[in-house]
């Protein structure tokens, strides 16, 4: 049997970028299969976005995306100074993802990032699936994130 490996790198860190509409929120993909094979740099998306919310709400067929990767994106554009626009992505994640018995990998990072963006853009509200993960008796770094977020916004 033989096995093969590949090997990509992100071409750019994530980073906050200016724009003519305003900053932007640069996120690179490293290199992927398509129908046609692989590619170095492959496209899902050209454009601006100018509802976040409709991008977060994606988020969940991209499973190719690793959620660790968009938390480190979105706490860099919130401690770039664009919290108002990080929390807009991080508002609009779906419920299901929180509601989740067994959280994805990567969402203890996701909920620190939503909590320090929520806190600095002075985010209120509610985030449906938040309560009842916040209010698990589990004691993890997951649990004590959603709480801190859950506190932020409720506060």
């Amino acid at each position: 049997m033989t096995r093969s490996e590949q090997v990509y790198a992100y071409a750019r860190p994530p980073a906050l970028r200016s724009s003519a509409h305003g900053p932007a929120l640069g996120l690179e993909t490293s290199g992927g299969l398509t129908p046609s094979g692989p590619v170095t740099r492959p496209e899902f998306f050209t454009g601006f976005l100018t509802r976040p919310e409709a991008a977060s709400a994606a988020l969940p067929a991209l499973r190719a995306v690793k959620i660790n990767r968009l938390a480190d994106a979105l706490a860099t554009a919130g401690n770039a100074g664009a919290p108002a626009t990080a929390w807009a992505v991080l508002a609009g994640l779906p419920p299901p993802l929180l509601a989740e018995e067994s959280l994805p990998r990567g969402t203890t990072e996701l909920l620190t990032a939503a909590a320090d963006c929520a806190a600095a853009a002075g985010a209120r509200g509610e985030l449906p699936g938040l309560a009842a993960l916040a209010a698990r008796t589990t004691r993890s770094r997951q649990v004590s994130e959603a709480r801190r977020l859950h506190t932020t916004l409720t506060s």
